[in-house]
């Protein structure tokens, strides 16, 4: 029989839960990105923001974000530029990337989805296609 001292050594403390998955959203415009973060505040996901291409090409590297969502149309580095680097590097090619833009050029999506992108959404984005298409790549488990 073991003691009280030995029962209380032998005690392992459940395993801490993952952490939730990271999104990078990387647009110009503050409150696209603010809106973006509302639609996922009741999934447990941690929101990074970046506001323009290189900025969000160097969080996606630091961060190795579970996901990118981004604008196409940005200073310091356009979504076609920056998707081109995400795509070339080794760390962040795989990492799956969701473009939005408020252009309605029909050759766009094409462009984009040949340069590696994953899905193509016009801005303004409905937060159930958003959520929808975010759950393709992640789990939007509700939080706790």
């Amino acid at each position: 029989m073991k003691s009280a001292h030995a029962l209380e050594s032998d005690y392992r403390p459940p395993a801490s839960p993952l952490p939730p998955p990271t999104v990078l959203c990387i647009d110009d415009d503050p409150e696209v990105s603010r809106l973006i973060e509302s639609y996922l505040r009741d999934v447990d996901v941690q929101v990074l923001r970046s506001f323009h291409g290189m900025q969000g090409y160097a969080a996606a590297i630091k961060h190795d974000p579970a996901v990118i969502i981004m604008d196409v149309a940005m200073p310091n580095g356009d979504g076609l530029a920056i998707l081109e680097c995400l795509k070339r590097n080794r760390d962040t090619a795989t990492i799956p990337v969701v473009l939005l833009s408020g252009m309605r050029d029909p050759s766009l999506p094409r462009r984009m989805f040949e340069l590696g992108a994953d899905q193509f959404l016009h801005k303004p984005v409905h937060c159930d296609v958003l959520r929808h298409e975010l759950s393709r790549f992640i789990d939007l488990r509700p939080r706790m």
